[in-house]
């Protein structure tokens, strides 16, 4: 199953469309300090943090993410 997520900057009416699979949750996170780009960028992440995945040996997991860039 496909889950979407849209980020709007309103800055420069830019747009980021995600659509996961696999995953339960979105990460939004930048650096703490403005020496590492604080204020230059967000980074946007899938995750399977609230309930993390166990593969057993020989088995797999499969997750997907698709990030499309574009303008409002």
């Amino acid at each position: 199953m496909w889950g979407d997520l849209k980020i709007t900057d309103r800055r420069d009416a830019s747009v980021l469309g995600i659509k996961a699979s696999g995953w339960t949750d979105t990460v939004v996170w930048n650096p703490f300090k403005e020496s590492m780009g604080a204020s230059k960028f967000v980074c946007v992440e899938c995750a399977k943090a609230a309930q993390p995945v166990t593969v057993p040996p020989g088995a797999e997991w499969v997750a997907a993410m698709l990030v499309t860039p574009g303008q409002l």
